[in-house]
């Protein structure tokens, strides 16, 4: 085994990239790699969300800081301050946590033949959350010239590992560049989701005898809240189910003065703020089914995973890919996208079953689970790293 010592970029860390960025650099550690990973530094703020969610890796780890000393990107782009970074470093290569960061202006400005620093020339490899240009079904001039991009890289060999959390464009993607290594990475889920959901429910003081969904992600709106509002106060059998609402609802005080309605009824809950692990534990645990009814989502979504992990089904929106995953595998129920009614009347055949759908899916879940797990994560992720 050959070790390197590999520059891992994050200049955010928050949401999923915080999750990430610890797993990355869990597995490269465990590899054997040496690690600096570029933050930006001109908080503490970084450095102490790492420190609250893996302390044991800050000590294993080298920093950089992404940002100079007037507090601007070094270099005029997250990508220059990337290779800045990379030859400060004297690293081996750069892995983005997050592609997406600087994809989008690299490859238009492939495209019209302005290349990134040579420094980084066969040296890039990251996670490319969204990758609009890989995936067959995206069209429009704007994702062509990206694809022209795209091409112009592969040719000049400037990528090296690019990481895609959609399994179903991978084989298509290695066709069509030969000189890059895509593989897939199992969009992650960690913890354990062995309370039962009694106890959970109790700790969390909500009621035992409803149906719990648990809506978990920020307030905005393409996180589709207010679908699920809008489809459970129409609902026939309303009284029957129990909503948790999880994350930062941001500024939107008419979800949240919906919410707050509910919980004085008490039909909801709501956690206005960052959800850490034990508490994210929790409510997986005590939740009958998670809640994806995302508008226009492209791309993977990690509660899909994470519900799997805790053995819940899923209601989510029948789009894109998640729309395709939880139907090719069988995870839950869809209704259509963004439709507030569909929504409903699938609520209403959940509240009519009762509780005998809730083992419908457990062996799906629980397959699907084993292979989105850690371990699936940290292999998947080194064993493309090593070609």
């Amino acid at each position: 085994m050959t070790t390197k010592h590999i520059l891992v970029f994050e200049p955010e860390t928050q949401g999923h990239h915080l999750m990430y960025l610890h797993y990355v650099c869990e597995a490269l550690l465990i590899e054997g790699h040496t690690v600096t990973l570029a933050l930006d530094m001109r908080t503490s703020d970084a450095q102490e969300k790492l420190k609250k969610r893996c302390p044991e890796l800050l000590e294993k780890i080298s920093f950089c800081n992404a940002f100079n000393t007037i507090g601007r990107l070094k270099g005029s782009s997250k990508l220059q301050a990337a290779a800045q970074c990379l030859e400060e470093t004297q690293a081996d290569e750069v892995f983005f946590n997050n592609l997406d960061d600087i994809s989008s202006r690299m490859l238009r400005c492939a495209a019209f033949g302005v290349s990134p620093p040579e420094i980084l020339r066969g040296k890039i490899s990251g996670i490319y959350v969204r990758p609009r240009p890989l995936d067959p079904s995206q069209h429009g001039f704007n994702n062509k010239i990206k694809q022209w991009g795209l091409s112009r890289l592969d040719k000049g060999k400037w990528l090296k590992n690019i990481f895609l959390l959609d399994e179903f464009i991978i084989r298509d993607a290695n066709r069509k560049h030969p000189h890059t290594n895509f593989c897939f990475l199992p969009d992650p889920w960690g913890g354990d989701f062995s309370l039962s959901k009694e106890e959970a429910r109790q700790k969390l003081g909500i009621p035992q005898d409803k149906i719990v969904l648990l809506h978990y992600g920020t307030g905005g709106r393409r996180k589709g809240l207010h679908l699920v509002l809008e489809a459970l106060s129409k609902a026939h059998n309303k009284k029957d189910f129990f909503l948790l609402c999880a994350g930062k609802q941001k500024n939107n005080q008419a979800l949240r003065e919906t919410i707050y309605t509910l919980e004085h009824e008490n039909a909801a809950k709501l956690y206005d703020h960052y959800i850490y692990y034990e508490e994210e534990r929790l409510l997986y645990c005590a939740c009958d089914f998670v809640l994806a009814p995302y508008l226009n989502h492209f791309g993977s979504s990690n509660p899909i995973s994470r519900a799997t992990g805790a053995g819940r089904p899923i209601i989510a929106s029948d789009y894109h890919l998640i729309g395709k995953r939880i139907r090719t595998y069988e995870l839950g129920y869809l209704f259509e996208h963004n439709n507030a009614a569909s929504l409903q009347k699938r609520l209403d055949t959940i509240a009519n079953r009762g509780a005998a759908h809730l083992n419908d899916f457990s062996e799906n879940l629980a397959r699907y689970a084993a292979g989105c797990s850690i371990d699936a994560f940290r292999k998947a992720l080194l064993d493309g790293l090593r070609n």
